[in-house]
C-alpha cells in the first residue's frame, strides 16, 4: 500500500486554480505563442472529437485552460489496464468531454473565468453520468495509473478529477488507496504527505464518533 499526498494535492490544486475566479477574471498574461480565445475557438471547431487531439487545443491558451490533454493521454496510455467496462468508460467519458464543450463553447469562450469552469463541469457532468465510482472500484490499478502528478500542476481538471475520485463511497476509497501511488511533485517532499482518500475516511470516522456520542 502506498502513502500518497493526493489531498495535500487537492487542497492546493483547489485553492491555486478554483478559489482565483473572480466574476471578472482578466485573462492570464500572454506568453509566447499563446492562444487567444479566438484561436481556441477556431481550433476546437475544427478539432476531430476523436483522440485527445481535441484537448490540444485548450493548451497554451491565455484562459489558462491547460491539463485536460494531458489527463486525456494518460486515460489512453492506461486503456489496456482496463477491464472491459472500464474501456467503454475511457471511450465514452472523452467523448462525452468533448461533446460537451463544443456543444458550449461559443456561449462561454468569451470570458475566461466561465470558460474554464465550463470545462470543469462538463468534465464532472461526464465522468459521474457515466459512473467513474464503479469503474474505479473495479480498476483501481488502472485508476491509479492516471490519478498522477501531471506535468502542468496545479491544474483545475486534475483537481475536478480528484474530487470526483474523492466523493465516491468508501469501498470504492479503500480500493484506491490500496492501489494508488503518486510521488511527490518537485518542491513538496517533505510537507504532508496525508492521503485523500484517508482524510476522507478519517472525517467520516470522525463522524461516526460524533453521531455515536449522541
Amino acid at each position: 500500500m502506498c502513502s500518497t499526498p493526493l489531498a495535500l494535492l487537492l487542497v492546493l490544486s483547489t485553492a491555486s486554480c478554483f478559489e482565483l475566479l473572480p466574476e471578472e477574471a482578466a485573462p492570464r498574461r500572454a506568453r509566447f505563442s499563446s492562444n487567444t480565445p479566438t484561436d481556441v475557438a477556431r481550433c476546437l471547431n475544427g478539432a476531430v472529437t476523436v483522440g485527445c487531439g481535441f484537448f490540444s487545443c485548450l493548451e497554451n491558451s491565455t484562459c489558462d485552460t491547460d491539463g485536460m490533454h494531458e489527463i486525456c493521454e494518460l486515460f489512453l496510455q492506461s486503456a489496456s489496464s482496463f477491464n472491459t467496462e472500464g474501456k467503454t468508460f475511457v471511450k465514452k467519458s472523452l467523448h462525452c468531454i468533448t461533446q460537451g464543450i463544443s456543444t458550449k463553447i461559443f456561449q462561454t469562450i468569451r470570458r475566461c473565468n466561465i470558460f474554464q469552469r465550463m470545462i470543469a463541469e462538463v468534465q464532472e457532468d461526464c465522468f459521474s453520468s457515466l459512473d467513474i465510482c464503479a469503474v474505479a472500484r473495479t480498476n483501481p490499478d488502472a485508476i491509479g495509473e492516471v490519478v498522477q502528478v501531471p506535468t502542468h500542476f496545479p491544474n483545475r481538471y486534475y483537481s475536478t478529477l480528484l474530487q470526483t475520485l474523492q466523493s465516491c463511497d468508501e469501498e470504492t476509497v479503500s480500493a484506491l488507496e490500496e492501489h494508488t501511488c503518486v510521488q511527490h511533485p518537485a518542491g513538496f517532499r517533505g510537507r504532508d504527505p496525508t492521503h485523500l482518500f484517508a482524510r476522507k475516511r478519517s472525517v467520516g470516522d470522525m463522524e461516526g464518533g460524533v453521531n455515536a456520542e449522541q
